[in-house]
């Protein structure tokens, strides 16, 4: 019985499958913000925005994690690029909006329903059963009292 040689084919095939095994893990598409207890996701780039209103009241939710809470649902919010959680951990700019735990928003986005699947690693004290969503704009409405 002959075994087959597996030479320098098998370590080409290493070479082009293993950086590609490597990239889907998902955690290129989010950065970890983490202050005084609160963490924020936030896109690393933003391919396009999702425009669907959204809106809510911004709290710390499950882990710490900053999350939308609308109509009894807690959702984990994935921030647009260049989104900046500050050192107190209660507010985040988006752009030129400052929001705080606590205040009342609106603004365009949308509800990711895989998370995981459209590549996105949220980490695991972050995850509920609940969709994540994506804010690509925001207004705050209602500053927190």
């Amino acid at each position: 019985m002959r075994i087959p040689r597996r030479g320098p084919q098998v370590l080409l095939l290493g070479l082009v499958v293993a950086p590609l095994l490597g990239g889907c893990s998902g955690d290129e598409g989010i950065e970890t913000q983490e202050h005084g207890g609160t963490t924020a996701l936030v896109e690393r780039r933003t391919d396009g925005g999702m425009d669907a209103g959204i809106g809510g009241e911004l709290v710390r939710g499950q882990g710490g994690c900053l999350a939308m809470q609308s109509a009894g649902i807690q959702q984990v919010i994935i921030w647009p690029e260049g989104s900046r959680l500050h050192s107190d951990g209660q507010s985040i700019d988006v752009g030129d909006v400052t929001i705080r735990v606590g205040d009342t928003f609106s603004g365009g986005g949308g509800d990711i329903s895989d998370p995981m699947g459209s590549g996105y690693e949220i980490p695991s004290p972050c995850r509920n059963e609940e969709d994540a969503v994506a804010i690509a704009s925001v207004t705050v409405t209602s500053p927190a009292s």
